[in-house]
């Protein structure tokens, strides 16, 4: 969505599209305040998320909450392709390093804030989730360090994966990751967007497991500090609490749970993550003949990866 177009007043309300005739328009249009109040814009809601958030919104949620988002996408874009162009300038040469940090948080507030007025629709609580996840962690840095530009640049990307996985930001990644996962289990169909998604959550879970392996093979990496409880933190769980405790203070070790067979899989076991991660691929077109040709070639790009992780990682 282009700045423009954030300006544009919204559709007003389902009801009022669906009315059967002009009488029943009419009715509707003058029965009710919450649906003849002055048209609004993305620009204003983003402005005022309280406004998005509330209980009965003069227009269509579901397709306000896309129109949100889609803005919200091209804050998180811009930022991330400014966060590739300055990745290789020395802090001392970048005084632009602080405002970028700056607006880092300030989408996560906006994020935050958008959260509570989503509604129950899981693939735009993806699409949420997706947002999130691109705005804390560069998935061209891990596709750089699965070997896509060589090795040598691989080198560079581990390295710099290596000191942004001791950071909240990190961990704030991998719980959005987990989300997806969670909010895709709830699709029938997994297709195309949400598909992808998935996939991405699966880069991320890797890259994560990959680099904190090879920091404990040579005891030279970060050492997180000790757990006080021995509980796992299951990323595409609802324990908000326990969340924060690991985001914040890197309190129990994250796993993320195996769907409907049980159990969990912590990430430190990368192959039985990955392997997960494609259930949700299979369950959600089992007992169909064909499935999408997007989907076949994400679910041989998780197993790739899960056998990349075995050799890396042992």
């Amino acid at each position: 969505m282009s700045y423009a177009e954030a300006y544009l007043p919204l559709p007003c309300h389902a009801a009022l599209w669906q009315a059967n005739s002009p009488e029943a328009w009419q009715q509707l249009y003058t029965s009710r305040p919450d649906l003849n109040s002055p048209p609004q814009s993305v620009a204003d809601l983003l402005r005022n998320t309280q406004q998005y958030t509330i209980a009965s919104p003069s227009f269509d949620k579901v397709m306000v909450t896309s129109a949100v988002l889609s803005a919200a996408w091209g804050f998180v874009g811009e930022y991330r392709q400014q966060a590739i162009v300055s990745k290789n300038v020395p802090m001392s040469w970048n005084p632009g390093s602080l405002v970028h940090s700056s607006r880092q948080s300030e989408f996560k507030i906006l994020l935050d804030r958008l959260r509570p007025g989503c509604p129950d629709d899981a693939s735009l609580n993806i699409y949420h989730e997706v947002l999130g996840l691109h705005l804390h962690v560069s998935l061209e840095d891990i596709k750089i360090l699965a070997g896509t530009e060589g090795l040598d640049e691989a080198r560079g990307a581990y390295a710099r994966l290596r000191e942004f996985s001791k950071t909240p930001a990190a961990r704030d990644a991998l719980w959005h990751a987990g989300q997806i996962v969670r909010f895709a289990r709830r699709i029938r169909h997994i297709r195309a967007f949400e598909a992808i998604a998935v996939y991405h959550a699966a880069l991320t879970m890797w890259a994560h497991g990959v680099v904190t392996s090879i920091d404990a093979k040579t005891r030279s990496g970060f050492v997180p500090p000790p757990n006080t409880e021995d509980d796992f933190v299951l990323l595409d769980g609802d324990d908000l609490e326990a969340m924060e405790r690991f985001i914040s203070l890197y309190r129990g070790q994250p796993a993320i749970s195996c769907g409907p067979r049980g159990g969990i899989a912590e990430l430190a076991k990368l192959g039985t993550v990955m392997e997960a991660l494609v259930a949700v691929f299979v369950r959600t077109h089992k007992g169909t003949e064909l499935k999408p040709a997007l989907v076949v070639n994400l679910i041989r790009l998780v197993r790739e990866m899960k056998n990349a992780a075995r050799e890396v990682c042992g």
